[in-house]
C-alpha cells in the first residue's frame, strides 16, 4: 500500500511523534525522502528550531513504513550539558574500532550488539605483545589510583600499540571454533545506536554465557576479545587455544592480566 503524496507526488508518511511516555505529541505527514533508510542508527531530527533524539521507531526499516504509510517516532528532547563538568565511566578505551559493513542490517539479525567503548575492553593477545601491555596497563593504573573522582574519572587512557596485535602471530577462525565445540554461533557483531554489522566480524556464545568475539581479515583473527563474565567452566573451555597459541587475557579497565601457565616445551 501507497501512502499519501505531497503535490509534487512525493509519497508522504503519515508520522505520529510520541514523548516517552507514549502521549502523542503531534503527528504530520512527512514526505518520505526525508526519512532515513533505517533508524537502526542514532537518529537526530531538527523540528520547529530544537534538535530532538529519537529514542524508538516503529517499524525502523523504510520500506517497512513506505509499505504502510505509517510510522510512529517516540522522541526526547536533546539536552545540552557543559562538557567540563562531564566524567568519564571507564579509564581506557581502545583506540580503534572495526570497520562497519553498512549494506547490512543488524534489524533481524541475532547479534552481539556493544556499545562502541565496550570494543576490546576484555582482550586477548598474544603473550609476544606483553611489553606493550605492560606499558598501557601503567598508565590506566595511574588513572585508577589518582585520578578517580566519584563514580567516574577525570581522564581517560586511549591504548595504543595493539591496532593488529595478530599480525606477526596469524590465528585462523576456524581453528577457535574447532576448540570451542559446544559453542553458539551468532550472526556477527553490531553497535548500539549504529547501523550495519561489523565488517567480518564474529561472536561465539559459551554455554556458560560468555562470549568471545571479534573479527577477521581473510580467515584470519585480527582482534579477539570476551564479552560478559568468563566463569571457571568457560575459561577451562578456552585454556586450551589460549595456551596452544601463546595467548593472554587482558582486562583492561580493572588492569589485569591473567595468564596462562604455558608449557613452553610445547612444539607449536
Amino acid at each position: 500500500m501507497d501512502g499519501p503524496t505531497t503535490d509534487d507526488d512525493t509519497p508522504t508518511i503519515h508520522v505520529d511523534f510520541l514523548d516517552e511516555s507514549g502521549e502523542v505529541m503531534f503527528v504530520a505527514d512527512v514526505p518520505m525522502d526525508q526519512l532515513p533508510d533505517s533508524f537502526d542508527a542514532d537518529t537526530t531530527l531538527h523540528i520547529n528550531g530544537s534538535d530532538w533524539h529519537v529514542v524508538e521507531a516503529y517499524p525502523k526499516q523504510s520500506f517497512e513504513f513506505a509499505d504502510s504509510g505509517q510510522l510512529q517516532l517516540t522522541i526526547s528532547k536533546v539536552q545540552q550539558v557543559d562538557v567540563s563538568t562531564l566524567l568519564y565511566s571507564i579509564p581506557t578505551v581502545s583506540n580503534d574500532m572495526p570497520p562497519i559493513q553498512v549494506g547490512l542490517s543488524k534489524a533481524y539479525a541475532n547479534t552481539l550488539e556493544l556499545l562502541d567503548d565496550e570494543w576490546r575492553q576484555v582482550d586477548i593477545v598474544p603473550l609476544v605483545m606483553i611489553e606493550t601491555v605492560n606499558e598501557n596497563l601503567d598508565l590506566i593504573r595511574r588513572i585508577l589510583d589518582q585520578k578517580r573522582e566519584g563514580l567516574g574519572f577525570t581522564e581517560l587512557h586511549v591504548r595504543t600499540g595493539l591496532d593488529n596485535p595478530f599480525v606477526d602471530e596469524p590465528i585462523e577462525l576456524t581453528d577457535l571454533i574447532a576448540g570451542l565445540p559446544d559453542a553458539s554461533i551468532l550472526e556477527g557483531i553490531s553497535f548500539y545506536g549504529m547501523s550495519g554489522l561489523v565488517d567480518q566480524g564474529f561472536a561465539l556464545t559459551l554455554p556458560e554465557g560468555a562470549i568471545i568475539y571479534g573479527n577477521t581479515r581473510d580467515g584470519l583473527i585480527d582482534h579477539l576479545g570476551v564479552h560478559g563474565v568468563l566463569e571457571d567452566h568457560g575459561y577451562l573451555r578456552l585454556r586450551d587455544f589460549l595456551i596452544h597459541h601463546f595467548l593472554i587475557i587482558v582486562d583492561w579497565c580493572r588492569a589485569a592480566v591473567y595468564p596462562v601457565e604455558f608449557d613452553r616445551t610445547r612444539n607449536l
